[in-house]
């Protein structure tokens, strides 16, 4: 897959846009698509019928199965991520930590029925709509994020032998249960399906700021501790990314820009070939003088006018690994790395 757009980088970044395994604690998330309750996504099938797949075919979920066959609202309820591109399964999202919430608005939605009929229907639902449905409830689900997911099946009450699916997903408190026709609002993590994150093989266009990894994990800059890195990268001496030996040491990536052009920068892509990465700087820089400190001796510019502070590129690649928190190979930096939360990009 060919990615060159700012979707792209959102998710990237965590910054707006995310699958639901990159949630943390504390995040408001915004969700549309199917609501289904966590017993029948561990049964791999519905209640009322079994020849239906949980996860392929969400729309010919009962409502009846949803809301009243025992099982079911006793285990919880969770929304489904929709497929990539509208192709294959659907997966697990977020639990929803209310049931009563849940209920309640799908109640609402859902298709009255008469009791005792054959095959059951939701004598608990209230709309009496003659078009009003029985089978798939879609909602846009808000809320915050609780706690990540377990493959723990402790505390579902069903049959099921071995680990949970759903309880994998994230789970949000504080819920509403809206229309599906309802968007998502700026301030909240809307999640994406997770054909629009990184993968390992896509190719990538970006462009932004160059930083070397030990500056964005130091916070500051080396030869300025007073410039934050990923608040001021405009003002990172080209001395500093090419010359000063932690830099060039640890390797480079490129940052994100600012949403709408406010914030923080974040981390991109890590580049990894740095002999690459230094030759185009050096081609940029100003050539600066052994008798003058800290200006960049192996650059080759000589214009008046030429760069000594803050390195813009466009950078294509191919994503050869994704991002990890470890900070095993950045020099001198104890805990985790923000640095290497970034995918590694090839081919550069």
């Amino acid at each position: 897959m060919k990615i060159s757009s700012q979707a792209l980088l959102l998710a990237v970044s965590a910054l707006s846009v995310r699958g639901a395994a990159g949630v943390a604690v504390g995040d408001k998330v915004c969700m549309t698509g199917y609501v289904m309750d966590n017993y029948c996504i561990d049964r791999g099938t519905f209640l009322d019928n079994p020849n239906a797949m949980t996860l392929k075919e969400p729309e010919n979920h009962s409502i009846y199965c949803l809301v009243e066959a025992p099982p079911c609202p006793k285990n919880g309820y969770q929304v489904l991520a929709d497929p990539c591109d509208g192709e294959g399964d659907h997966t697990i999202g977020f639990r929803l930590d209310d049931t009563e919430t849940v209920l309640d608005a799908i109640r609402a939605v859902g298709k009255k029925g008469v009791e005792g009929s054959s095959p059951p229907t939701c004598d608990s639902c209230t709309n009496e709509d003659a078009d009003a449905p029985t089978h798939g409830y879609r909602a846009t689900v808000r809320g915050t994020v609780s706690e990540l997911g377990t493959n723990s099946a402790a505390n579902l009450d069903t049959n099921i032998e071995g680990l949970s699916t759903a309880l994998m997903a994230p789970m949000l408190t504080d819920i509403e249960v809206l229309g599906d026709d309802v968007a998502c609002e700026d301030d909240e993590v809307t999640v994406a399906p997770e054909c629009l994150l990184p993968k390992v093989g896509d190719e990538v266009c970006m462009t932004g700021y160059v930083m070397d990894n030990y500056c964005i994990d130091r916070g500051t800059f080396l030869d300025n501790a007073n410039a934050m890195t990923l608040v001021e990268p405009d003002t990172h001496s080209i001395y500093c990314l090419v010359e000063a030996p932690p830099c060039p040491l640890n390797g480079y990536q490129v940052l994100g820009d600012p949403c709408d052009g406010e914030g923080d920068y974040t981390p991109g892509f890590r580049l990894d070939n740095n002999q690459t990465v230094l030759d185009a700087i050096r081609a940029v820089g100003k050539k600066g003088s052994a008798d003058v400190p800290q200006t960049c001796v192996t650059c080759t510019n000589e214009d008046a006018d030429a760069q000594t502070h803050g390195y813009r590129a466009t950078i294509k690649g191919t994503i050869s690994e994704l991002g990890s928190k470890s900070a095993a190979n950045i020099a001198g930096m104890d805990g985790n790395s923000m640095a290497h939360l970034a995918p590694l990009l090839t081919n550069i």
